[in-house]
């Protein structure tokens, strides 16, 4: 799940976040690119404090081979790095993937 994260991209605006119930209450949010359409992204694996920073009509960007998100929105322009804050096991999680202990 890290590297999958780590070899996404994604840019665009988000245009709707929600609780998904039927799939095991997963935190999405949908994010519009102007040319590519709305990309669905789920953030599972990451702290539910950044699901809740994340406001409708915050602009994110996201590279490959990048484990942080640059959000903007009118007043703010942040660089988030991702946690995976609510992977059970964490602290070896942490201490044995190179994804997460590279900078």
């Amino acid at each position: 799940m890290v590297y999958k994260e780590y070899q996404s991209n994604y840019d665009g605006i988000v245009t709707e976040k929600y609780i998904d119930k039927h799939n095991h209450a997963r935190p999405i949010i949908i994010i519009r690119h102007q040319i590519f359409g709305d990309k669905k992204k789920d953030f599972v694996f990451q702290s539910s404090k950044l699901f809740d920073f994340i406001k409708i009509g915050d602009t994110i960007t996201k590279e490959i081979e990048s484990l942080s998100i640059n959000l903007k929105r009118k007043n703010l322009d942040t660089i988030i790095k991702l946690d995976f804050d609510n992977i059970k096991g964490k602290g070896k999680y942490y201490s044995e993937n190179k994804y997460l202990t590279e900078n």
